[in-house]
């Protein structure tokens, strides 16, 4: 995914399932997976009307919700064929314990975190090509600001969401996120699904490129 997919600026990749509604929930699936991959993620933990499997650093983290299964790697991010492998482990245990019939959407997420250290200030324009534009009357120095929108991918077959925010960190920094997922419902074959994310990863970093400068390219090496 370019310098998204391998470098330092991703603070976090995920990747989700949701499934048809075929069967009712099955409130013993949580378990039974956790029981089939606690020896990757030997942590378990319920949030409100989930389970959370953790990895012993919290760095990967599975979310069984009912008929959603949603896999989290934070910083430092291993690389895409890691996380893909990952995601096709954890998916793999998944659909042999729930046994769904289809899948209703799917989606890739990317949170890229650009920190600037030493300055307290950045000219957007200098390192973005996407970001927050205000008129010349008004103050230009943002205190907050989120900057957001979808856009047609891979032929118009998937949905591109592109979101800037400010980072929370005593320093300048950007939060960029990137989400792509199918633009109609239930187009995705079940059997499918590592296809569709190859394809996702590869618009999300196409669009990562799009966002950015040379002189931020050349701040990542490249």
């Amino acid at each position: 995914m370019g310098s998204a997919g391998g470098g330092t600026p991703v603070l976090e990749v995920v990747s989700q399932f949701s499934f048809a509604p075929d069967l009712p929930s099955d409130l013993t699936v949580p378990g039974r997976l956790y029981d089939a991959l606690k020896g990757d993620l030997p942590e378990k933990r319920t949030v409100a009307d989930s389970v959370q499997l953790l990895t012993a650093d919290r760095r990967v983290a599975v979310q069984v919700d009912s008929h959603t299964l949603t896999v989290r790697h934070l910083r430092p991010y291993p690389g895409w064929d890691t996380f893909l492998a990952l995601t096709g482990r954890v998916l793999e245990a998944y659909l042999g314990i729930a046994e769904p019939e289809s899948l209703a959407d799917l989606s890739l997420r990317v949170l890229n975190l650009i920190e600037f250290p030493g300055r307290d200030h950045v000219e957007f324009g200098e390192y973005f090509t996407f970001y927050p534009r205000v008129g010349p009357a008004l103050p230009q120095e943002l205190s907050h600001f989120v900057s957001a929108i979808e856009v047609w991918a891979s032929e118009g077959r998937d949905l591109l969401r592109l979101q800037m925010s400010r980072g929370q960190t005593p320093h300048a920094s950007v939060l960029l996120e990137i989400a792509c997922q199918p633009a109609l419902a239930c187009s995705v074959l079940l059997a499918d699904w590592k296809a569709y994310m190859v394809r996702a990863h590869a618009a999300a970093g196409s669009a990562f490129d799009g966002c950015i400068t040379d002189a931020l390219r050349a701040r990542f090496g490249r």
